[in-house]
């Protein structure tokens, strides 16, 4: 009897742990369904292209530009993220790649508030540039780091940094701090925003 109440007790936490596996994965899994299975996913190069699987975002730390402290996984969960790498000397088209994040966000309306940007920054020596650029992108959070940490964020994004800067590549992570997502430097605003509206349509968090 003993025993075959022991055999219960270990079924039921098995199922347990299952059932907790299965709310973290399934908005995950759920994403990559949506973009193989339905109409998102045709190849399109100005959409965005999928991490398979989702990459966490972990034990990364780098070092808060917008408000003292450092940026963790804690960051970056519980929103989606648009994530942004490039110089504190933001050329042109940097500055394009910022007000099409911004923009995107702007666009999912009363939705937006799930969303928040991230710029981070391989190196801060033209701060004195970026600043008046910052005016225009209140409330984007911004960050950099030492090599070993920028390296790090390499690694998630399957990218040096140096190859990083030169793409100019918006991503998406979701908000469980795994990046899913990514985007050309010549994306269409729209095109993130409509990939956008699944997504939260799919996952309410």
């Amino acid at each position: 009897m003993t025993q075959e109440i022991d055999i219960k007790k270990r079924n039921k936490g098995r199922r347990q742990l299952i059932f907790i596996l299965l709310v973290f994965a399934i908005p995950v899994i759920g994403a990559q369904l949506l973009y193989w299975f339905g109409d998102g996913h045709q190849g399109n190069v100005n959409r965005g292209n999928l991490y398979e699987p989702g990459r966490p975002w972990n034990d990364i730390e780098l070092q808060r530009l917008d408000k003292p402290g450092r940026l963790t996984l804690e960051d970056m969960e519980k929103r989606w993220t648009l994530v942004y790498i490039d110089s504190a000397a933001c050329d042109e088209r940097c500055q394009k790649n910022i007000y099409y994040i911004r923009q995107a966000r702007l666009a999912m309306g009363g939705e937006k508030g799930r969303i928040q940007r991230l710029m981070i920054l391989s190196d801060t020596q033209a701060m004195e540039t970026l600043q008046p650029i910052l005016e225009e992108h209140q409330g984007m959070m911004l960050a950099t780091g030492n090599e070993t940490e920028l390296a790090s964020v390499s690694k998630l994004l399957s990218v040096n940094i140096k190859d990083a800067l030169a793409a100019q590549k918006i991503y998406l992570f979701d908000p469980f701090g795994n990046v899913i997502l990514h985007y050309a430097a010549d994306v269409n605003p729209k095109d993130i925003t409509k990939d956008m509206e699944r997504l939260l349509k799919i996952n309410r968090i």
